[in-house]
């Protein structure tokens, strides 16, 4: 486990996408969606997960990515369902 405050590696390639523009918007939303199945799944972070992931997605339907929106929203879903038990 990772100290708290460490990014992973997932993490960090997600905050290099942050900066690649709307070409980035694809390969960005795939970090993000790896770096939340290591959080939520491997770290026990869902929280942290669930914000990336609804972010993650808004900016994929800003960007008209649908699908990759529809990725997002589903893993968001799954984590949300899990915190309530």
């Amino acid at each position: 486990m990772l100290p708290r405050g460490t990014r992973s590696p997932a993490e960090a390639a997600v905050a290099a996408y942050d900066l690649g523009g709307e070409d980035g918007e694809v390969p960005r939303a795939e970090a993000v969606r790896i770096a939340a199945l290591i959080g939520g799944n491997g770290l026990d972070r869902r929280k942290e997960a669930i914000t990336r992931l609804t972010a993650a997605a808004a900016r994929c339907r800003e960007a008209k990515l649908a699908d990759a929106a529809h990725v997002l929203d589903a893993l968001r879903a799954e984590y949300v369902q899990q915190q309530r038990g």
